[in-house]
């Protein structure tokens, strides 16, 4: 059997999508697992109109953030396989019957992830880069398949217990924990565009929401990821934690690294068509670096979106 794992958290627009994409997929031995992790808006209610045995509906008392809710959903996964799924992507009918196969072929995978399409603002999408079909060789660069997209041997848990609780309320603990797996298991890039991860700026790993830990967690994995690729250890395997919360502490203070974070998502904003929020991050790179051209560069493509959504249309 296979364990569909979702967090959940206000993504009551798009979890019906969601759950429609698992409950239509060509192989039906599979246990659909979500969790609410404190949902604010009708998400809840939603998962639990659907009528179907497979769905097993669970909840947090509060918002724990991603890392805790994603280790309750593979703890209480009871088959053999375990699939991840974002609430606010989807994925296509063959899915899982495709990565099942990848293992049924080669016994030696213990993880399997997909080709597929970013996903943005209901109108563009954008394929991932084709790299071929093969077992997964070269992890120094990245990793070639979507987070989302993968699917794996849950005995992969008793060497990588679950997502490092040091990136709580940030970002890149998926990252890290594909990682982990990926320097204990072989792991296999299957390049067929089974999965539509959607670009959702009011995502909870999108949002701020008062921390700014989510513009420099991505460092400080890639740190991380540098330790292990050279000393096959790393400071968070090492408990070294008060070392790299000083690292991140640092990059705070570089005006030109907020500088940068800053214009990135601006220029994500302006892709999902957030035109607002995308010029208050704009205002926000340019304060932290007042001479920072790729800002200025930015600005002109917000200024081109804007004047291409302005202009009337023929009737």
């Amino acid at each position: 059997m296979v364990s569909v794992v979702v967090p959940l958290y206000n993504c009551g627009k798009y979890i019906s999508k969601c759950i429609e994409s698992i409950l239509k997929q060509t192989y039906s031995d599979f246990e659909l697992i979500v969790c609410d992790d404190g949902s604010t808006d009708n998400s809840l209610e939603i998962v639990k109109s659907f009528e179907d045995e497979r769905i097993v509906v669970m909840f947090n008392d509060k918002n724990e953030g991603l890392v805790f809710t994603y280790n309750r959903l593979f703890n209480s996964a009871k088959g053999d396989f375990i699939m991840i799924q974002d609430a606010d992507d989807w994925s296509i009918e063959s899915r899982i019957s495709d990565q099942l196969e990848i293992f049924e072929t080669y016994p030696d995978v213990s993880i399997c992830g997909t080709n597929g399409y970013f996903y943005y603002n209901e109108q563009r999408k954008i394929p991932c880069q084709s790299k071929g079909s093969g077992y997964v060789t070269d992890i120094k660069s990245q990793v070639p398949f979507i987070p989302a997209s993968v699917m794996f041997r849950k005995e992969v848990l008793k060497v990588v217990p679950g997502m490092h609780k040091y990136f709580s309320h940030a970002t890149s603990m998926d990252q890290y924990f594909l990682l982990d797996i990926l320097l204990n298991f072989k792991g296999y890039f299957l390049d067929k565009h089974l999965y539509y991860a959607r670009f959702n700026p009011t995502s909870n790993t999108r949002l701020l929401n008062g921390s700014l830990r989510k513009l420099t967690a991505h460092e400080a994995f890639l740190l991380l990821k540098k330790q292990r690729l050279e000393t096959n250890s790393d400071w968070l395997i090492e408990g070294k934690t008060d070392e790299l919360i000083a690292f991140e502490r640092r990059l705070l203070k570089d005006n030109k690294f907020m500088a940068e974070k800053y214009r990135e998502l601006s220029v994500h904003r302006i892709d999902s068509g957030d035109l607002t929020s995308a010029s208050a991050f704009m205002v926000k790179s340019f304060i932290s670096n007042p001479f920072n051209l790729m800002t200025f560069l930015t600005a002109l493509y917000w200024l081109r979106v804007f004047f291409k959504f302005s202009k009337p249309t023929a009737s």
